[in-house]
C-alpha cells in the first residue's frame, strides 16, 4: 500500500535500534553501535506529508453502483428470452431477479430524490419482495431496459447529502446507507443469477 491509501502509509518510522544514545560521527552520517543510521528524535515528530487523502465516500458509491449495474448487464448479455424465463428447481427466473431490482430501486429513487421512475403498472405485483416469479413475465429486454433507467436515476442520489436521514427501518438510516443497501442487494441477486446460469448450463463468468 502507498500514501494514497489514506492510512498513513507515507510515514516511515525507524526501528527502535536506530535511536540510541552514545552514537558517534562517521563519514556516512550518525551511526549507532549496530551500524544503523541514527535518527534524531525531533525528526520523528515530522512524518512525511501524505500525497493524498482517502477517496470520498460518494465516489466509492458511484463506482460500486456502476460496477454492480455492469455486472448485471454482463450476466444477462448471452441469455435468450426463453432462458431468462426458465425456473430450474422452481427458483425465481433471471428475468424476475432483474425486475425485482428495478422495482426495489425505483422506490429508493422516489424516497431519496422525490423522483418517480415510470415503470409499467404490472411490475408492482410481478416483482415485489416475496413474490414467487410465476409467469407470465415481461421479456428480459424490456425489464433490463427498465433497470437501466432506474440505475441512471439512482446514481444521482450519490450527489445528495449522504448523512441526511432516510427511513429504511433496520436496513438503513441515511442516504448513504440506502445506497450501500442498494449495492449489497444487487450483489445478492447477482449471486442468484449466477446460480441460475449454472443450472441452465451457461458459461461460468466468475471464479
Amino acid at each position: 500500500m502507498n500514501a494514497t491509501d489514506g492510512v498513513g502509509q507515507g510515514r516511515r518510522w525507524p526501528r527502535p535500534s536506530t535511536i540510541a544514545a552514545g552514537t558517534k560521527e562517521s563519514s556516512r552520517g550518525n551511526l549507532n553501535h549496530n551500524g544503523a543510521t541514527a535518527v534524531e528524535p525531533e525528526r520523528l515528530a515530522q512524518p512525511a506529508k501524505e500525497e493524498a487523502g482517502p477517496v470520498e465516500l460518494r465516489e466509492l458509491l458511484k463506482h460500486a453502483l456502476a460496477g454492480g449495474a455492469g455486472m448485471i448487464k454482463h450476466t444477462i448479455s448471452d441469455l435468450s428470452e426463453e432462458e431468462a424465463a426458465q425456473r430450474p428447481h422452481g427458483l425465481s427466473p433471471i428475468v424476475w431477479q432483474v425486475g425485482h431490482l428495478a422495482v426495489t430501486e425505483a422506490r429508493l429513487v422516489q424516497e431519496l430524490l422525490g423522483v418517480e421512475v415510470e415503470l409499467p403498472a404490472s411490475y408492482g405485483h410481478l416483482f415485489p419482495y416475496g413474490s414467487s416469479g410465476d409467469g407470465p413475465l415481461p421479456p428480459l429486454s424490456e425489464v433490463s431496459e427498465a433497470f437501466e433507467r432506474v440505475h441512471e436515476q439512482l446514481l444521482k442520489a450519490t450527489d445528495e447529502d449522504l448523512s441526511r436521514a432516510a427511513d429504511g427501518g433496520r436496513l438503513y438510516s441515511t442516504v448513504g446507507g440506502a445506497l450501500l443497501f442498494a449495492d449489497h442487494h444487487r450483489w445478492y441477486h447477482i449471486g442468484k443469477i449466477m446460480t441460475l446460469r449454472g443450472l441452465l448450463g451457461k458459461q461460468r463468468l466468475l471464479g
